[in-house]
Order: structure tokens, then sequence, then C-alpha cells
């Protein structure tokens, strides 16, 4: 048991130490649908080739949308962060 919580402590020191260099951080978003949108979208990922990833798709019809509302693309200011 003390090798375990000596490793599980060893982790937590180490932190976000772990994550791969070079990887951007990320904003996860966490959403449900209607079954008809979620059927349409993997409808969607099905016929096309090759096949995109479900966080590809959304985060262009996100842009898109946001870009369309007058939020895309973020202000420089903002940008400088990234």
């Amino acid at each position: 048991m003390n090798r375990q919580s000596s490793t599980i402590e060893d982790m937590a020191r180490k932190g976000k130490s772990g994550r791969p260099k070079g990887r951007k951080p990320t904003y996860i978003i966490y959403v449900r649908v209607d079954p008809r949108i979620g059927a349409a979208l993997e409808a969607y990922l099905d016929a096309a080739e090759p096949r995109p990833s479900t966080t590809a798709v959304i985060e262009l019809t996100l842009k898109r949308f946001l870009q369309e509302k007058g939020h895309w693309p973020p202000p420089a200011s903002d940008n400088a962060q990234s």
C-alpha cells in the first residue's frame, strides 16, 4: 500500500508537467444534443472520406458560427496569449 500511495503522491507532484511539449491548452466543452442532431452528425462523419474527427467537425462549425456572429477571429490582444 505504501508503494501505491507513493506513486499517487509522485503523480500529484508532477502536475501538468507530463503534458506533451508543443501542445496547446484546450478549452473543454461537454454538450448534450437532440438525438436527431447526433444521428445527423454520425451520418455526416460516416459519409466523409477521409473520416474527420468529431472534434474537428464541431470546432469548424463553432468557428463558422462565431464568425457569422462577429466573434471570430478573436481580437489581436486575445490572440497574443496563444
